[in-house]
């Protein structure tokens, strides 16, 4: 897939451990940046995914994954704090607590 996306032939070698390398690193960065999504988000997501990938059942993985999610990832302060604002604004409009 990484070839086919990039033109760039990923050789993988037999390394199953699932570590990430340099290249595998920025690679992430490189992608995230371009998607605009945080690349330490996708980095916990997929390490989340290895910590668990033995295991027979998902409850576990889906139960970090819900927690990884549920953290903030922007990392524009003001970004976030306008954010919460609007949300209080809304909710007081619409009968809720602040």
């Amino acid at each position: 897939m990484y070839e086919r996306a990039t033109g760039k032939s990923l050789d993988a070698g037999n390394d199953d451990s699932g570590a990430f390398g340099v290249m595998e690193q920025d690679v992430l960065e490189e992608t995230c940046a371009q998607t605009g999504v945080p690349s330490r988000l996708v980095a916990e997501l997929l390490n989340a995914e290895l910590r668990y990938k033995d295991m027979a059942r998902h409850t576990r993985v889906f139960k970090e994954i819900n927690r990884i999610l549920g953290q903030e990832w922007r990392e524009d302060l003001g970004e976030i704090i306008r954010d919460l604002e609007e949300r209080r604004r809304a909710a007081k409009e619409h009968g809720g607590v602040s």
